[in-house]
C-alpha cells in the first residue's frame, strides 16, 4: 500500500503527469507548473469547462465534475462570499441574516455568529432540544423559498389549499375542513419539530386548531398534536395550548395562553418515546400517549383556521 501510494504521488512531479494524479499543496505535494491541484487531483488548464454563467466554476476528471479553486464545494459561489462554503448551497438560503447558510448553521431560527454548543454535537443551544446531552441532530429545515411544486418535487406531501413561496407557507382552510403539509422526513422515533407560526384567522362553525404534529399518519389524518386551540371558530375566547392525541381522542395536557391571530409563535412538539411536550412562546403542556408510537411523520396542519408558518425544523435525537 505504503508503494502505491508513493508512485501516485511521485507522479504529480513528472514533468508530464498526467490529468488525475494526486495532489496536495497543503502537504507540500504540488502539482507540475503546467497543471493546478483542484480537488485533490492535477488538473490542466486544457480540462476547465466553463459554468452556466460563462465562468469557470468547475473541471471535468474523467468524466467527474470537479470544483475549482476557490469554490471548494463547487456551489457556484466563490468562497470569499459563500456562506457555507464547505457545503453546496447555491441559493445561499439564510433564515436568520446571521454568517451562517441554513444547510449549515447550527441554529438556523437565531442569528449568532458566535453559537454556543456545550455537548458538541452540532446544534447550537438555540436549537437543541437537549442542549446537555450530545446526539441531537438537524434534519430538516425549510425556510419556503420554494414553491408548491418545488416542495412536491423534494417529496413534501400537501394536503388542501396549500400556498408556498416567498419565504412562508399558508394553509388556507375553508369552513370546518383542514389543510397540512407533511415534510420528507418519515419513521421518526425521538425528535423535536419546530416552527414560526402566525394563525391568520379562525373560520367555520366548529372548533379551530393551528397545529404540529408528531408523530402523523397523513392517510388517517391522525396523530399527535401541539396546537394553537380555540373551542369555537366563530369566538375569540377560550383559547390556550392544548396536547390532544386524535389517535385515542384524549387531551393529554394543556395550559394556558390567550394567543392572538397575527402575532408569530414558534411553536415546538418534542416527542421522547411515549412522552410529549408541547411549547409555545412561554406556554408548556406535556404528557404522555400511554403507548410508545414507535415513529412516524411530521406535519403542519390547520383545522377551522387559515395560517402561515415562516420557516420548520426538524431536530432527531438519540
Amino acid at each position: 500500500m505504503r508503494a502505491f501510494v508513493l508512485v501516485g504521488v511521485a507522479a504529480c512531479f513528472q514533468a508530464g503527469a498526467q490529468t488525475g494524479a494526486p495532489c496536495d499543496n497543503a502537504a507540500d505535494e504540488p502539482c507540475p507548473p503546467s497543471q493546478t491541484c483542484v480537488a485533490g487531483r492535477c488538473m490542466s488548464t486544457d480540462d476547465l469547462a466553463a459554468g452556466p454563467d460563462g465562468a469557470a466554476s468547475t473541471s471535468m476528471i474523467d468524466g467527474a465534475v470537479m470544483p475549482l479553486p476557490g469554490d471548494r464545494d463547487g456551489d457556484g459561489v466563490t468562497d470569499d462570499v459563500d456562506n457555507c462554503p464547505d457545503v453546496p448551497n447555491p441559493d445561499q438560503a439564510n433564515e436568520d441574516g446571521d454568517k451562517f447558510g441554513d444547510v449549515c448553521d447550527p441554529c438556523p431560527v437565531e442569528a449568532n455568529d458566535h453559537p454556543s454548543d456545550p455537548d458538541g454535537d452540532g446544534v447550537a443551544d438555540g436549537c437543541d432540544p437537549n442542549p446537555s446531552t450530545p446526539g441531537d441532530k438537524i434534519a430538516l429545515f425549510e425556510g419556503f423559498d420554494r414553491s408548491n411544486a418545488e416542495l412536491a418535487a423534494a417529496g413534501w406531501q400537501l394536503i388542501g389549499n396549500v400556498q408556498a413561496g416567498s419565504g412562508q407557507v399558508a394553509l388556507v382552510d375553508v369552513a370546518n375542513n383542514y389543510a397540512a403539509i407533511v415534510p420528507p422526513n418519515s419513521g421518526l422515533a425521538n425528535a423535536t419539530v419546530s416552527a414560526s407560526i402566525v394563525v391568520d384567522q379562525q373560520v367555520g362553525s366548529a372548533d379551530s386548531a393551528t397545529t404540529l404534529a408528531l408523530p402523523y399518519d397523513p392517510a388517517g389524518d391522525q396523530g399527535i398534536f401541539c396546537e394553537l386551540y380555540a373551542p369555537l371558530a366563530s369566538s375569540s375566547a377560550g383559547r390556550y395550548i392544548s396536547l390532544w392525541d386524535s389517535t385515542r381522542a384524549l387531551e393529554r395536557g394543556s395550559a394556558a395562553l390567550a394567543w392572538t391571530p397575527g402575532t408569530p409563535y414558534r411553536v415546538a412538539l418534542k416527542k421522547l418515546k411515549d412522552a410529549y411536550t408541547c411549547t409555545v412562546a412561554t406556554a408548556t403542556a406535556t404528557g404522555a400517549s400511554g403507548v410508545a408510537i414507535a415513529s412516524g411523520d411530521v406535519a403542519f396542519a390547520t383545522y377551522g383556521a387559515s395560517a402561515h408558518a415562516l420557516w420548520l425544523m426538524i431536530v432527531t435525537s438519540p
